[in-house]
């Protein structure tokens, strides 16, 4: 997925490796916007994107119809400044968070522990999401950017999912 239809460049690595494929390499293939993907559609109840970086300039080509359309997002940040870029266009919108957890930290969580080597947010349109369901939705967040020099363990990550992940 990206922000227009058409070709583009997309890097294809060694299979092997979660991150080795990308958007910006030299094999072109057909790309599909977000905007053509919600079209013929009258609902969405969840969009989870992971597009490795690409994720503001794909949701901004298609914010009319995320707005008219989208109950839920949900996005997977690769670093501070996209965490912080899907913050202030969701906060732009006017949408409601359900949770907002940093990249790099861990953090207690209804779930449980949960470490968290990439940030995660997930946003609630307010358009469409009941009163009810907004009333009854808390808001989890840890309140830290991914540097946490000097901080508690509370928010850092744990040493086995560091030396597992990286």
């Amino acid at each position: 997925m990206t922000a227009v239809d058409g070709k583009v460049g997309f890097h294809i690595g060694d299979a092997s490796s979660s991150y080795s494929q990308s958007v910006g390499g030299n094999t072109q293939i057909d790309a599909v916007s977000l905007r053509t993907l919600l079209l013929p559609l009258d609902f969405v109840d969840l969009i989870d994107i992971d597009v490795q970086g690409a994720e503001p300039d794909i949701l901004a080509a298609a914010t009319a119809l995320v707005q008219q359309k989208v109950k839920r997002v949900h996005v997977e940040t690769h670093s501070d400044d996209l965490h912080t870029n899907i913050l202030k266009l969701f906060r732009s919108l006017a949408w409601r968070p359900h949770f907002i957890f940093a990249g790099n930290t861990a953090d207690t969580t209804p779930w449980g522990r949960i470490n968290f080597q990439e940030g995660t947010q997930s946003w609630l349109n307010p358009r469409l999401c009941t009163a009810a369901e907004l009333r009854s939705t808390p808001t989890l967040q840890n309140p830290f950017s991914a540097t946490l020099s000097g901080l508690g363990n509370r928010y850092r990550r744990d040493r086995e999912d560091i030396a597992r992940r990286g």
